[in-house]
């Protein structure tokens, strides 16, 4: 199978909304699984259904999973479209989700019905901002999140990206991501061939905004 190319565009900044009972605290070694039974804004119900019947209006080739910044992509549709249209994307991001939410919505079927051959992870801010996880917890939430990915999508290739920046957050995001790039490549040695590949922030930053990745 030749490498896929896409375009990653780094330049958009998220925002951070509110975080209300449905986004738990968690202090604990393993992230906390989000309770669908306990104070979960209608909105973001209607934000998960939007999504599944997105997947479903057509081929999906590549799923972006993450949280307001992967979100944020629909208010820049022209770039959207000029970069990434020829992948058959959707966009499955949602604001303020952290590594449980998404865990949530695999569990209830944003995984079902579709075969994309890549999928893009960006997700782990909000578990440091929101939930006062540790760069640990939230590291290993990731891993955790990317073995389920790959137990519901085996065919898919997973572009893990580093965490953004975050003037408040500096050396926590740091960490963390440090924490993802070790296992990342520990992942690749030891095995000869890897369907996950880490992609640091800086790439999309420092090459501009049509950063072209090899995977």
């Amino acid at each position: 199978m030749r490498s896929v190319y896409f375009f990653i565009l780094g330049t958009i900044v998220a925002g951070t909304a509110g975080a209300g009972a449905w986004y738990i605290h968690a202090r604990a070694t393993s992230i906390k699984p989000a309770d669908p039974e306990v104070a979960v804004p209608e909105k973001f119900l209607s934000i998960h259904q939007s999504i599944l019947e997105a997947e479903h209006q057509g081929r999906v080739g590549v799923l972006f999973l993450g949280d307001s910044i992967t979100d944020l992509w629909r208010d820049v549709p022209t770039i959207w479209h000029e970069s990434f249209d020829e992948f058959s994307p959707c966009n499955a991001g949602v604001i303020s989700d952290q590594i449980q939410h998404v865990r949530w919505r695999i569990e209830n079927g944003n995984l079902d019905g579709i075969k994309p051959r890549v999928i893009v992870l960006l997700i782990g801010a909000n578990n440091i901002l929101l939930g006062n996880d540790s760069p640990e917890t939230t590291a290993n939430g990731v891993k955790d999140l990317i073995h389920q990915i790959q137990a519901k999508q085996p065919q898919a290739r997973i572009l893990l990206l580093g965490l953004f920046p975050n003037r408040y957050l500096l050396d926590a995001v740091a960490q963390t991501n440090g924490l993802l790039r070790t296992r990342m490549w520990a992942r690749k040695s030891r095995r000869k061939t890897s369907r996950t590949a880490y992609i640091p922030t800086r790439m999309g930053i420092a090459s501009g905004p049509r950063q072209c990745c090899r995977f």
